[in-house]
């Protein structure tokens, strides 16, 4: 949230672990807004009981947006692992085969079920929001180099900021697997550099996510 954050993890010291938060975060205020004090008080952590209850924390957490009015699905907030559960990340955050246990659910299916549980709320829509879904092979996608990038960076957790990387060489990649043709001048590289970037082997599994992205505007946020 805009304010306060909201954690859910296992952990051996819960005291110890709020104090590692505290940390972090006065370390970023002091970087980015040394003059303000922007962060709610860390409250001590509570063991959550039981399956259930996790299942209903979750659910919760993910709304939470949604419910302050900022955002009018899960899939919508920038910062929530819920993207990473639907397949919006590259680096998958929580522990999927601990939320297909606590879900019920295989572990191919846990995104469809989390996000049809999480999604059916006044708040959203009572039946619930479409799953994402990768494009099939061949299917059209309107996309120009800074919408890729874009893309690329939701993706990644990473600002649009191209560096001799991951990040840019994804952007081609999908712009070539895409069938654009090369425009190095928009992303301020050479057409040599554009070329090695295409001649190495490709992350598919990371194209597809990005093609996900590029497929839902739901998931276009800017990572900031």
């Amino acid at each position: 949230m805009p304010n306060h954050l909201h954690i859910l993890l296992f952990v051996d010291h819960p005291a110890r672990a709020r104090w590692d938060l505290g940390v972090e975060l006065r370390a970023w205020t002091q970087r980015f807004q040394p003059k303000l004090n922007i962060w709610s008080a860390i409250p001590e952590p509570r063991k959550v009981p039981d399956f259930h209850h996790l299942k209903r924390q979750i659910r919760y957490v993910h709304l939470n947006p949604c419910r302050a009015g900022l955002a009018a699905d899960p899939l919508q907030w920038e910062w929530s692992t819920h993207r990473d559960i639907a397949g919006c990340a590259i680096d998958v955050w929580p522990d999927l085969p601990m939320l297909a246990k606590t879900y019920g659910a295989p572990l191919p299916q846990l995104g469809r079920v989390m996000h049809q549980h999480i999604s059916s709320d006044p708040s959203v829509a009572t039946t619930g929001t479409p799953m994402i879904r990768t494009p099939r092979n061949g299917e059209p996608i309107s996309a120009d180099m800074t919408f890729i990038l874009l893309a690329c960076a939701v993706a990644r957790r990473e600002p649009m900021i191209l560096q001799r990387g991951k990040l840019r060489d994804l952007t081609v990649q999908t712009a070539h697997q895409l069938g654009l043709n090369p425009e190095p001048a928009k992303l301020r590289i050479s057409k040599k550099s554009w070329n090695r970037a295409v001649q190495r082997c490709p992350d598919q599994t990371a194209i597809k996510t990005v093609l996900r992205i590029l497929a839902d505007p739901r998931c276009r946020g800017l990572p900031q």
